[in-house]
């Protein structure tokens, strides 16, 4: 009995030791990292996980996220973000009671705006009447448009464009107006973009425009592209004044572009019987058209000028009417250079283009650039300035691009005529100097040697007698913040400029590369007299002329000696700054019956007949 209940008890032991070690194992679950990361666009994110258990699970909360079972990990699909900030999501994992767990977190949107609009920077209309939409491409929630209002143009905005209506052009000007577009607004705008409408001006046809049908003249103002046309078999105004020859028919055989401003002014140039005909481009300024012999000798010269305002008369104190711009001016912009217009010999009908610059101080300058029809720049040329050869009024009208100098007789002659040629009577008023207004009127009469344009004429010197005190020349001095008083010869005196920036003074704050001057006191009204700076007689050229800061006006009145005798000098209105910015002082005087010599190239402030 002992041996079989040892028996027994061995075998319960060795069966309760073979129990033991086939146990099955605790069951485990893991994951390489705590935390994974997904791009905003989306993308599969591959997750390693370690268990002794095939059967684990996993659990994702969260919808952007799906997840799937693959070979020992997880493959977990994530969707877009289209949100603007970034999102996180946790996944969970069970093997049995073992439990792990991960976060996944996407990266935001990158909002990068966009907006544009499907049109080229510059959208270029006919003049027609039409209609135009503009589509706008954006990103963002909303947009709004800001526009100039015009009256030829009208825009409606929809959800995603903008409508244009453009009514017909019906004038020779190229309009435009800019258009900018703000999203998702103007006040908090994140992004803009801008083009620009640019209707073309209106292609008027027009028929032949007879320049001389009233009268004729040195100068004809046109205001139109197109074909124009003028006799020229008269010379100026073919009037016959006191002290001139009468002038001759002229019998020309062809005619010519001499020179323009820009290409463009003038296009095409030709000679029909007795007229020249000339096609006019869509530039304003100035050109001068010549008529020649059969050898091709210019033998007259026509100035034709057109400006891009229109031309005003401006009353003057004794009752005269000036013109509201100087002759050959193309703008009344008082910043821009083409105020400025053209300048002159006395007593000479033909122009030369002035200064290409504002302010050229004392400096030698060049004059504003002109071309042929070819558009070839053409020089404006001096004569000599050792002899007298072509100091002549035929070599003048022959040569309408050469200064004429008077070096070689400066000594005794300030005329850029010799003495034997020289004539008071030139522009039509030979004893103008004369300021006996009962014995001598010193207005004279329009010659055909006149510059100025059809119903206009050179001024004569009573025109500028208000602006100072008796007629006569006035100065200043003072600080650069002010003139402390005008001043002549009797004590205190006065200059007719107007208070441009209303400030109660007149002073250097009133000057820009010129004077506002009043022409009547008793109507207060005023012009711009720009300081246009002149030729110099002795060079013949734009040399140490001060342009910007002198201002020479021609009249018609020649400047006589005190016996009667010729001056061989001009009368002038004048004024200008001497030592500006020197010492921050300066000084500035004005003449309304200034002497200049008349080789001297002036400005030219036309009077109306």
């Amino acid at each position: 009995m002992k041996f079989r209940i040892g028996f027994i008890i061995a075998i319960v032991a060795s069966c309760l030791a073979s129990c033991k070690g086939t146990e099955e194992p605790l069951p485990t679950i893991s994951v390489e990292k705590s935390e994974y990361y997904a791009a905003a666009a989306g993308e599969q994110v591959s997750v390693t996980v370690t268990s002794n258990k095939s059967d684990w699970t996993f659990e994702i909360k969260d919808t952007w996220v799906k997840g799937e079972k693959n070979g020992s990990g997880l493959k977990l699909t994530v969707e877009p973000n289209e949100q603007y900030d970034p999102r996180t999501t946790t996944v969970n994992l069970k093997a049995g009671d073992a439990s792990a767990s991960f976060s996944l977190t996407q990266a935001a949107l990158i909002f990068e705006p966009q907006l544009e609009v499907d049109a080229e920077k510059t959208v270029a209309l006919s003049d027609k009447a039409q209609k135009l939409s503009v589509n706008v491409l954006t990103n963002m929630d909303s947009w709004v448009f800001e526009m100039a209002e015009q009256d030829w143009i009208k825009a409606t905005s929809s959800a995603s464009s903008i409508d244009f209506e453009i009514s017909q052009n019906m004038v020779e000007v190229e309009r435009s107006v800019d258009v900018t577009v703000y999203a998702p607004d103007k006040e908090n705008y994140m992004m803009q973009t801008s083009f620009k409408i640019v209707q073309a001006e209106a292609d008027i046809q027009y028929e032949n425009t007879d320049l001389s049908e009233k009268a004729t003249s040195n100068c004809y103002v046109i205001t139109h592209k197109g074909p124009y046309s003028f006799k020229a078999t008269v010379r100026g105004n073919g009037k016959t004044v006191e002290g001139l020859k009468a002038p001759s028919a002229l019998n020309p055989s062809k005619a010519k572009l001499v020179w323009q401003t820009s290409v463009g002014v003038i296009n095409s140039v030709s000679l029909d019987g007795g007229e020249i005909h000339f096609e006019a481009g869509k530039k304003a300024g100035n050109a001068l058209i010549a008529a020649l012999d059969a050898s091709g000798k210019i033998i007259w010269s026509w100035h034709i000028w057109r400006p891009e305002v229109e031309l005003k008369d401006v009353k003057v104190e004794d009752g005269s009417y000036f013109q509201n711009i100087n002759l050959g001016a193309v703008t009344d912009d008082h910043t821009v250079v083409g105020c400025y217009g053209l300048l002159y010999q006395w007593g000479r009908k033909d122009p030369f283009p002035g200064s290409e610059l504002m302010d050229g101080g004392n400096t030698s300058i060049d004059n504003v650039p002109v071309y042929d029809i070819d558009g070839k720049v053409v020089d404006i040329n001096s004569t000599s300035m050792y002899n007298t050869r072509d100091n002549s009024i035929a070599f003048s009208i022959a040569n309408p691009t050469v200064c004429i100098s008077n070096n070689s007789q400066k000594a005794s002659c300030r005329d850029w005529l010799t003495p034997s040629e020289s004539n008071l009577a030139l522009w039509g008023n030979p004893q103008g100097s004369v300021r006996n207004k009962e014995t001598y009127p010193n207005k004279g009469s329009k010659t055909y040697y006149d510059p100025c344009p059809v119903g206009y004429r050179v001024p004569h010197v009573q025109v500028y007698q208000h602006m100072t005190s008796l007629g006569s020349m006035v100065w200043a001095q003072g600080e650069s913040e002010g003139v402390l008083g005008w001043y002549n010869l009797g004590g205190e005196a006065y200059f007719a400029g107007y208070d441009i920036n209303q400030d109660g003074l007149l002073n250097m704050k009133d000057w820009t590369d010129g004077w506002w001057i009043y022409t009547n006191t008793t109507d207060g009204t005023y012009s711009f007299f720009p300081a246009t700076s002149r030729y110099d007689g002795n060079y013949a050229m734009l040399m140490g002329s001060m342009v910007g800061y002198w201002g020479n006006y021609w009249t018609n009145a020649p400047g006589l000696n005190s016996d009667g005798s010729d001056s061989y000098m001009g009368m002038a209105f004048a004024f200008g700054i001497y030592d500006y910015g020197v010492f921050d002082k300066y000084s500035v005087t004005a003449s309304a019956s200034s002497n200049g010599a008349r080789a001297d190239g002036y400005a030219i402030r036309c009077i109306k007949e």
